[in-house]
């Protein structure tokens, strides 16, 4: 548990932080703002991710890099322009995909559970509507974007689990 200042903003939060997301609640302002779990990746890491999703079309372009790695938990950084959910214009599979991809390891070793993924998605994508989204059941479907997915994934190396021993 931490205490964190949000820019703009008078009150104080509690940052309640697990394996599962982060929580920041701002007290009295009835704001609550979720994060993804934190990956087993760094902050390059994350900014090829958010190449991929926004070369892709995947993302809408207006998130910002520093807040699509803070929603990502690859960065500790307030984003400059505020806190909001990732906009996602990509299909529910193909978030699927992606989020697969950025938790093999540990969904892997079981030190995290897709059913918990799934949770903050809730909390921090919205579709092209700014409405909450949720994960589409796994049925893979052939598309170009589901193959450079896969292919960015198939070029990374497995990250070190919290033992330091790779995850295989």
């Amino acid at each position: 548990m931490g205490i964190i200042f949000l820019p703009g903003s008078q009150n104080y939060g509690v940052v309640a932080e697990s394996i599962t997301g982060s929580t920041i609640n701002t007290g009295g302002q009835g704001v609550t703002v979720s994060r993804m779990p934190a990956p087993l990746r760094d902050a390059e890491f994350g900014r090829r991710l958010y190449e991929l999703v926004r070369g892709l079309g995947l993302m809408d372009a207006s998130m910002p890099l520093d807040g699509f790695l803070y929603q990502m938990s690859l960065s500790d950084a307030m984003p400059a322009a505020g806190l909001k959910p990732i906009p996602w214009i990509g299909t529910k599979q193909h978030l699927r995909e992606v989020l697969q991809g950025v938790y093999d390891s540990q969904l892997r070793c079981q030190s995290l559970t897709m059913a918990a993924v799934e949770r903050q998605v809730l909390e921090v994508f919205v579709d092209k509507d700014g409405k909450k989204m949720s994960l589409a059941k796994p049925k893979p479907v052939p598309s170009r974007e589901s193959d450079a997915i896969s292919d960015f994934f198939a070029t990374l190396s497995d990250p070190p689990t919290s033992s330091g021993f790779s995850a295989e």
